[in-house]
């Protein structure tokens, strides 16, 4: 099999789930079918240490701040995020290195057998899905190449999520808020007991800064699954460490990171992380499509929902209040988002010109539909343009040579500006 005979094959199982409506993909999800996959393939999973990190907002980053730590306190550390921007192997690394064309290849193929059978399962139980398939491969890669500890992001939610099979050394919890309702639920506290259901018995679990409701929840939950628990506070760094990613929302990650690592070493080493893996780790880790910066003043960042959306603005508006330096928002955002609430921040933020666009993808909502709404709740006019090159382009001229533009609403709409200049 091929690399691109593997893409292929990985991508038929889209496919299978686009038949299945979200309602009844709801009802017979549970953990059963990624077990039974796992247990058919070796249980890779447990040939290695980890670290599992949860949460709607900055999970990624948290896991990528964790895995830089782990590598400059002389780690051989796995990564597996989702999802990607251009290139499906940035969700599996060691190190900067993606999991190799070949190996991708290799292991997709060695699993089709299996694969196969359980594409044609018993009735009442489901075929595995694209994420459940991809899970796989990277921890059966992580289990060949012998890491020392693999950081697992949650796809989605936590208590049902394909990496959820892990027995951790220890667990994190990042911002919780409002994402993925028809699938989590619609208030902030199910939202959190199903991002809390990576909690296991004995497993410390590491939680940032919540609201009241989520605060309340999370430690409801940890009690009952008997896991030790801490909010951490996320205060400043302390002098000489310096933060390569941008935002001050990123502080949280970062602690939440450092106290992972932190718990892993003393698990591994007896010994507290070093003060030199933080301020290396701190300074050189990379996680692109987060408040990146790709030209003098031009920022992409993938932030999907409201709050998300206004820490990203409270960063960026600071550098465009003079009325002569206006900020240009492109914006796109998938079908299932709330457009509605993510638009209101950038009216708040008083953005001085919208321009609506697409990246591409089958999920994105129609721009001019979004032109619309944006029409509705502002009283102003904004430019829509089905290219989001040209989009980008005209923002650019827009902001001019003082301006600030930022391409957000949608990492789709981020890997699709990278991908076409190449960046």
């Amino acid at each position: 099999m091929t690399y691109s005979e593997a893409l292929a094959y990985l991508d038929s199982f889209i496919n299978l789930e686009r038949n299945v409506p979200t309602r009844t993909m709801r009802a017979v999800i549970t953990l059963d079918r990624v077990r039974e996959l796992a247990s058919r393939l070796g249980n890779p999973q447990n040939s290695f240490p980890s670290l599992h990190v949860a949460g709607t907002k900055g999970k990624g980053s948290t896991c990528a701040f964790a895995a830089s730590i782990l590598r400059a306190e002389g780690f051989k550390t796995g990564l597996y995020t989702s999802p990607h921007l251009v290139d499906v192997r940035e969700r599996i690394r060691i190190g900067d290195d993606l999991i190799p064309e070949g190996d991708f290849a290799r292991i997709i193929s060695s699993c089709r057998p299996v694969l196969e059978d359980m594409r044609r399962p018993p009735r009442g139980q489901r075929r595995p899905t694209y994420f459940e398939v991809l899970t796989h491969l990277a921890f059966a890669w992580f289990a060949e190449q012998k890491v020392d500890v693999a950081v697992i992001e949650v796809g989605l939610g936590g208590r049902l999520d394909a990496t959820n099979i892990v027995t951790p050394v220890a667990c994190g919890i990042t911002n919780i808020s409002f994402d993925h309702q028809a699938i989590l639920g619609n208030t902030l506290g199910l939202i959190a007991r199903e991002k809390a259901g990576i909690m296991k018995p004995g497993v410390p679990i590491v939680i940032a800064p919540q609201v009241p409701e989520v605060h309340r929840m999370l430690e409801d939950c940890a009690k009952l699954a008997r896991a030790p628990f801490e909010f951490i506070n996320a205060a400043p760094p302390k002098a000489g460490v310096k933060l390569a990613l941008r935002g001050g929302f990123q502080i949280e990650n970062w602690a939440v990171a450092v106290r992972l690592v932190d718990l892993f070493c003393h698990k591994r080493n007896r010994m507290p992380v070093s003060d030199s893996a933080i301020r290396e780790g701190s300074a050189n880790v990379k996680w692109p499509g987060r408040l990146e910066e790709i030209s003098p003043r031009v920022f992409l960042d993938g932030a999907h929902n409201d709050h998300s959306m206004h820490a990203v603005l409270a960063d960026v508006r600071p550098t465009a209040q003079r009325r002569d330096v206006p900020l240009v928002v492109l914006f796109a955002c998938a079908k299932d988002k709330d457009s509605h609430s993510m638009l209101g921040e950038l009216a708040a933020h008083h953005a001085d010109h919208v321009i609506f666009s697409h990246s591409g993808n089958s999920r994105g909502k129609d721009p001019a539909a979004l032109a619309a709404e944006w029409k509705k709740l502002s009283g102003c006019d904004a430019v829509v343009m089905g290219s989001c090159v040209d989009a980008l382009n005209e923002a650019r001229r827009l902001a001019g040579s003082k301006g600030v533009v930022l391409a957000t609403g949608s990492l789709y709409l981020v890997g699709a500006i990278k991908k076409a200049l190449s960046v």
